[in-house]
């Protein structure tokens, strides 16, 4: 809650706060010392979302890639596998972004395979937030 906060007050002025943050939680959270069903994705994926609106697309990749090593089997093969689509999402817009299109394209129809026939919906939403199919 805190690296949200921070990022969006201003982002820049409070990125060294919020990667040490970042880093602190990484050192010191234990999954296996809890009983929930917390990660550290979240914390991940807020840090990489901050990069991506700030235009820093290799920073962002690279925590969207952490969110992705964070998500469960279960998200990832399962059910649940909205959360990674969205993630795997961010992931191919970073690269996109880096002028990395083929890479980006790659990911994004691994992601469209994967999503549910049935589910239009989500569907429609991947299409129309992939950077790649705007240009």
């Amino acid at each position: 809650m805190y690296i949200n906060i921070l990022g969006n007050r201003n982002f820049i002025k409070n990125e060294s706060k919020i990667i040490s943050l970042v880093k602190k939680a990484e050192n010191n959270f234990d999954s296996d010392k809890y009983l929930t069903s917390y990660n550290l994705s979240g914390v991940f994926y807020r840090t990489a979302t901050f990069y991506f609106n700030n235009k820093q697309y290799i920073k962002a990749e690279k925590y969207y890639k952490k969110t992705y090593n964070e998500l469960g089997l279960l998200q990832k093969h399962f059910f649940g596998k909205q959360l990674k689509h969205i993630v795997q999402l961010g992931i191919a817009n970073s690269l996109f972004s880096q002028n990395m299109r083929n890479s980006a394209n790659e990911i994004y129809i691994e992601i469209i395979n994967d999503i549910d026939k049935e589910n239009k919906e989500e569907m429609k939403q991947i299409r129309e937030q992939y950077l790649g199919s705007n240009k």
